[in-house]
């Protein structure tokens, strides 16, 4: 998480930045879409923001601070593919594709 944190810290430049609210938490289960192998999701609810990642597909994305900092910027408030550096997915790897919405799947 940390390396996702500084990701997003280099394009931010010296600008500090925070999660607020009631907490941001990280689960590793598959309640992203159940049974579709989705690597991660970020849902935000009422009073905080929770992080999934699908621990099924830890070994082949390869590349989690990235995935991370894509759900970071989800907490930020940027969507999917809207042109901001880690809210494009980079190239899915080898055992992974993308669905028609833009999620990786495993």
């Amino acid at each position: 998480m940390d390396s996702a944190i500084s990701l997003w810290t280099a394009v931010f430049g010296c600008l500090k930045f925070q999660v607020d609210g009631q907490g941001a938490v990280i689960r590793f289960d598959d309640e992203c879409w159940p049974g579709e192998r989705i690597t991660a999701c970020t849902r935000r609810g009422l009073t905080h923001v929770e992080t999934h990642v699908n621990p099924e597909c830890w070994l082949t994305t390869g590349e989690w601070p990235r995935a991370f900092a894509h759900e970071i910027g989800h907490v930020l408030g940027y969507t999917d593919l809207d042109g901001n550096p880690y809210m494009s997915s980079s190239p899915p790897r080898l055992g992974t594709h993308y669905r028609s919405d833009g999620a990786v799947v495993c």
